[in-house]
């Protein structure tokens, strides 16, 4: 239940630094934390995982400048990692890999 809590805050965070543009320390403050929690045991809780999927994209889609912080903080590796695994094969589990392939297209 933290680990869900947890993501939303962030994703909401992520939201309201995409509509009012965001002080860029804040940004990656909110960025840096959903990449902590993706990098921890990210197959524990795939709601938690999914949401900090979004708020990635939602805040990298047409920002340079934060995808390639994102690709510096190792984003693309987990993003990868987690939609080659085996958790994949669940309802649940493909709405994740859909989310990982989501982010790996804007951090193109």
């Amino acid at each position: 239940a933290v680990r869900s809590s947890w993501a939303t805050l962030l994703s909401n965070c992520a939201v309201s630094s995409r509509q009012g543009g965001g002080e860029e320390e804040a940004k990656l403050q909110v960025l840096s934390a959903l990449v902590e929690l993706l990098n921890s045991q990210p197959y524990v809780n795939p709601d938690a995982t999914f949401t900090a999927l979004v708020a990635i994209a939602t805040m990298c889609h047409g920002d340079k400048q934060l995808a390639s912080l994102a690709s510096d903080l190792g984003v693309q590796d987990v993003a990868r990692s987690v939609s080659t695994a085996p958790q994949g094969q669940t309802a649940e589990g493909r709405r994740v890999m859909e989310a990982a392939l989501d982010v790996l297209a804007t951090l193109k």
